[in-house]
Parts: structure tokens; sequence; C-alpha cells
């Protein structure tokens, strides 16, 4: 619909109705400035579908863009058959062994795939990815991996404070879990709970393997 069409018509309306109507309709001084009001408002209305029609575009483009891209390039396509190999072989307690040099390679192939998870996850919580359409291509490996990576995930989290004591990091693939959870209640729901037994004894800040380095706090409130 054009922007310019709603306030014309509104304007027509407006000269049909108070022609020869001054002695009839006392207030009929009050249409011009209602029938003014009336095409703002109509034009703020299409203006705004018009817009958000744009988005919606944008958002499923930048969708097709990672399913068509991303998701068949070199890179995806290697980590992709790391973690299936890892899901398939359940290897995951390898990857953490420091004196295996094989696992030290899934470990980086497998945290990438993860974080390639993380990253869809966070583009559709915060509405730049079209979520309808991506749970539609990938709902049930997204989960399906969710699941078979969760006790992996689970020790990753849990790591030895400053303090000798054991500090759970739930923010690690947390908008992952998040989504996961959304679209199907078989998605496991990892919480704090007691550190798993098999959890690697490593100080905090003492990386596995390379990839692992701390990262600073970055609890702040934005400035």
């Amino acid at each position: 619909m054009d922007g310019t069409a709603v306030p014309s018509a509104v304007g027509a309306w407006y000269t049909i109705v108070t022609h020869d109507a001054g002695a009839a309709f006392p207030y009929a001084f009050l249409l011009a400035p209602l029938a003014t009001i009336l095409g703002v408002c109509a034009a703020i209305f299409v203006a705004r579908a018009s817009i958000k029609n744009a988005r919606d575009t944008a958002r499923l483009k930048a969708t097709l863009d990672l399913i068509e891209k991303a998701e068949s390039s070199d890179f995806y396509l290697r980590i992709n058959a790391s973690f299936t190999r890892v899901r398939r072989e359940n290897l995951f307690d390898r990857l953490d062994d420091p004196n295996d040099v094989d696992s030290k390679a899934l470990r980086l192939d497998v945290g990438a795939y993860l974080n390639h998870y993380e990253l869809v996850a966070i583009g559709i919580e915060n509405r730049i990815l079209d979520e309808a359409m991506y749970r539609l291509w990938m709902a049930g490996p997204f989960v399906r991996d969710w699941n078979a990576a969760a006790d992996w995930i689970q020790r990753e989290r849990w790591r030895r404070g400053t303090a000798e004591a054991w500090v759970y990091r739930d923010g690690i693939y947390a908008t992952y879990q998040t989504v996961a959870c959304r679209w199907s209640k078989e998605a496991r729901r990892l919480v704090a709970g007691a550190p798993p037994v098999d959890t690697p004894d490593v100080p905090g800040g003492t990386p596995i393997s390379p990839g692992d380095e701390p990262l600073p706090d970055t609890s702040g409130t934005p400035g």
C-alpha cells in the first residue's frame, strides 16, 4: 500500500462531507484537523508496517545465508565431521586428556562446532535470525547434538576456582541450552548440582589444551 494513498482518501472524504455543510453541521471546522490527524496516523501505520516487513525480510535472508554459506563451508564440514565422530563413538571423555595429541584437535573442533550453535542461538534470541525458519531446518540436529554433548558441557562448566573451590560457570553455552529446551521437552536442562566425579581437577585459569586460556571478567555494567 502506498503511504500517500490513505491520507489522500481521507482528504477526499473531508471534501465531500464538508461541501455546503457549514450551516447544517456547526462543528464542520473540526473536520479539517481531524482529517489531518487521521492521515498522519494512517501514514505512520503504513510506515511501521513497511519497516517491519523489511526487518522480517532481512532476518529471513540472514538465516538463509547462514544455512547456505556458513554450513557448507570447508571449515564447517570439518568441525561437523569431528563432532559427528565424537558423538557416534562416544569420545567426549577423551577430549579432556591433556596427554592425548589427537584429542586436542578433536577438542578444538568440538568446541568450534558447539560455538557455532551458540552463535545461532544468540542470533535467534536477538531476532537477528528467523527462529521459525531455522527451527524447521535444524531443530532435530540442534537438540540431538545438545543432548549428546550435555555431559561434556557440564564438565566444562565446572572448574576449580582461585580459592580451590569448585565454580560452576553456567554461562557456557547458556543460550544454546535456552533455545534447545524451548524447542524440545527432551532437551537436557543443565543446572549446577554437584560437580561430576569425572570432572578434570584443573585449577582455575589452567588451560587443558589450546583454546582453553582464561577469559577476563565481563560482569560489569556496559558504559
